[in-house]
């Protein structure tokens, strides 16, 4: 077990082997040595039609079809569209044709409640719920309470780390990051690392999945770390339904592969660059953060922050990361223009199988063999979820 090397190396986890322990792919920093590089050949040419075919969140009148703040967006196990929404917290189930089904949960502490959720797995015929406190809910397909458990956080990463609910994986279980604590022990520039902890459904098994670097910024006399814009971060991002954790590094165009339980798969490399970082990139990025900014002292920090704060001179190469129910890796670029994001998407063994644009503005969080679910924003930042066809076709003589 993983967790046994943890503690071989003084980090968490190791005192929960046989224990306690918590959908994505993870941002990696780092080089990694003994790469494979990706095997180009006859690109299919995979599009997404920019119309979409279904649009939930378009109306005035009916609370059903409005949103919040979309945390998390799947497609359900037949077919329907499930939206995790923040504001207030709650699951929102629609059918195929975006027609509203039965929402459940709630704010609160008690079975079926959560608080600042973070993410939403379907495993089966079941959702399930993560809430930013550790609680994990597993709801039937009638919205029922199957399994209600709350994780305690801080004694899976130790007191050296501050612990944070990072998501779940495609069977449910929990991924919790812990974040090395650098108020008071830091100051100048600094890199961050964070690790990467599995706790199985049932919170009865804890596995490493790997420790990262993560945000870099810098720090003054008495000040709290302040993370630097466009730096390299190390984030969860997707996972395959094979069992594999795809880790990336925001800055470098590798991806490597975790199972479960920790164990390597060999890394590959990605035919992606960084651009430089221009005004209107850190616009974008300002704005991004408005929108959850929340109180009006909170805006007024993080402007302050974007005006004081030195910004990276290039971007990352790699913006995110989606798996496909069938199992590619779709990596979203830095590559953006009029025409939309380019996605690549490869295989598991990091087989380049097609470019893709994504219809300008959409932001997609989940694939299907013949769609994409993207949040969409309008003009007033209000949220949308868009569903597009996707078309898997090949040039001519491929």
């Amino acid at each position: 077990m993983v967790a046994g090397n943890a503690g071989r190396t003084g980090r968490p986890g190791a005192e929960l082997e046989g224990g306690v322990r918590l959908r994505l792919a993870v941002l990696l920093v780092g080089a990694v040595s003994g790469s494979a590089s990706v095997v180009f050949g006859q690109q299919p040419n995979w599009t997404i039609d920019p119309t979409p075919r279904v649009e939930l969140g378009t109306s005035i009148d009916d609370p059903r079809d409005q949103f919040g703040r979309i945390v998390d967006v799947a497609f359900g196990p037949r077919g329907e569209i499930v939206v995790l929404d923040g504001t207030p917290p709650a699951v929102r189930r629609f059918a195929a044709d975006g027609s509203p089904l039965r929402d459940f949960g709630r704010a609160g502490d008690g079975p079926g409640e959560f608080r600042a959720p973070v993410a939403l797995a379907v495993v089966g015929d079941t959702i399930v719920v993560l809430g930013g406190d550790g609680r994990r809910g597993v709801f039937g397909p009638g919205g029922a309470v199957a399994r209600d458990e709350r994780l305690e956080m801080a004694s899976v990463c130790g007191a050296a780390w501050n612990p944070r609910a990072g998501g779940l994986l495609t069977d449910g279980s929990v991924v919790v990051r812990c974040l090395e604590r650098l108020f008071g022990r830091v100051r100048g520039e600094y890199r961050q690392t964070v690790g990467l902890l599995r706790v199985a459904p049932g919170l009865a098994r804890v596995d490493t999945l790997g420790w990262f670097p993560a945000d870099t910024g810098r720090t003054d006399d008495g000040d709290p770390p302040i993370p630097r814009p466009y730096a390299p971060r190390a984030e969860l991002l997707a996972v395959d339904g094979d069992g594999r954790v795809f880790v990336a590094t925001s800055d470098r165009p590798t991806v490597r592969a975790v199972r479960f339980d920790g164990s390597a798969i060999e890394p590959f490399e990605l035919p992606v660059d960084s651009r430089p970082v221009t005004e209107a990139d850190l616009a974008r990025h300002v704005e991004s953060m408005l929108r959850v900014g929340g109180s009006a002292n909170d805006q007024r920090v993080i402007r302050e922050w974007a005006e004081e704060m030195p910004s990276a001179e290039r971007t990352p190469v790699i913006r995110s990361l989606v798996a496909a129910a069938s199992g590619e890796l779709w990596v979203e670029t830095w590559d953006d223009d009029a025409e939309g994001v380019r996605w690549l998407v490869v295989g598991g063994d990091g087989t380049l199988l097609s470019e893709v644009r994504a219809p300008p503005g959409a932001d997609i969080r989940a694939v299907s063999d013949d769609a994409v679910l993207a949040v969409w924003r309008d003009a007033f930042g209000v949220e949308r979820v868009r569903l597009y066809p996707l078309q898997r076709s090949r040039r001519s003589g491929g």
